[in-house]
């Protein structure tokens, strides 16, 4: 289409934090004078030239919330911690604080993809482009997972931690606990950080390909064996959702034993049951090897695809 074919229209995102929320997070935000004001709608706009038979001032506003309905949902669920974290007790307004950080911090976020996404519409930079970017991406990140240990590594040492915790809490001094707990803490952030950069990093991938290739396969415009390569992805869908199952459910027992090493507040009997919930997770050690080799063979194809659009 030529450049003077295509129509002024304006690029306008309302987005609403709170309609994301659950009651507790709503109720702690507008029991805040502060906090209420903080949380008003998010606004940007932009006036754009755009092909009027692919774009209209409603598609193009919907598409902008479905770029920012990521960060809104990451949003509602650290609003909902921080609200659940006040219930228990603290300085209102130091979590007043803290969420009135995250809000900034997912706001710059979201204004950010948004303007990107718009001007990547507005450039007109075709159908194929954003499949193939998110795809290699998505590939590029299992390429560098050891799928043999991105459970079984962090998960034994979280093992190992709880019970050296279990054997030496019992009969420790206030001063011996003391250095119990930093010393792990310190064991802990490590198995975290290890499964964040092999768990959660192969995780993300398999999520951004799977999304990548229901996103191609909405989309009309792209090439046909792009779109096939997308049906292929999507057979895999019931296997990757459950690997991404999975993985949240490490996740959050990774971050609760963090909590509770962080707040000291297990005794021996504690540390016992805290070792026995990461022994029972025994079953997740490889068992989304298979599914995330099965996305990794995937590359030879997608690689002649990505070569033939270029």
């Amino acid at each position: 289409m030529a450049a003077g074919d295509k129509k002024k229209i304006k690029a306008e995102l309302k987005a609403y934090p709170l309609k994301e929320m659950g009651k507790e997070a709503r109720e702690f935000i507008t029991n805040s004078k502060d906090l209420t004001k903080k949380f008003a709608p998010i606004i940007w706009s932009k006036d754009v030239m755009l092909d009027p038979r692919k774009w209209t001032k409603k598609s193009l506003a919907d598409g902008m919330l479905a770029v920012a309905r990521y960060e809104m949902k990451l949003l509602a669920v650290r609003a909902a911690k921080i609200a659940k974290d006040a219930a228990a007790g603290g300085d209102p307004k130091k979590h007043e604080k803290a969420l009135s950080k995250e809000y900034d911090e997912v706001k710059k976020q979201i204004i950010d993809k948004v303007s990107l996404a718009v001007e990547e519409v507005e450039e007109d930079k075709g159908d194929n482009k954003k499949s193939l970017k998110d795809c290699k991406g998505a590939f590029d990140k299992l390429d560098k997972v050891d799928f043999d240990g991105m459970y079984s590594g962090p998960r034994s040492l979280m093992v190992d931690v709880f019970s050296w915790l279990e054997d030496n809490l019992e009969g420790a001094e206030k001063k011996e606990e003391e250095k119990l707990f930093a010393e792990a803490g310190k064991l802990v952030a490590g198995a975290v950080k290890q499964f964040e950069e092999d768990g959660k990093a192969a995780t993300t991938a398999i999520d951004t390909l799977l999304k990548a290739a229901k996103t191609t396969k909405e989309n009309k415009g792209v090439d046909p064996e792009l779109g096939a390569f997308a049906a292929l992805v999507l057979k895999q869908e019931g296997k990757i959702s459950s690997v991404l199952a999975k993985s949240k459910k490490f996740s959050e027992a990774l971050a609760e034993a963090e909590k509770l090493i962080k707040d000291r507040s297990l005794d021996a009997k504690g540390a016992k049951i805290q070792a026995a919930v990461f022994k029972k997770m025994s079953a997740l050690d490889g068992s989304a090897k298979e599914t995330l080799m099965a996305a990794k063979k995937l590359k030879p194809e997608f690689k002649k695809i990505e070569k033939k659009l270029k």
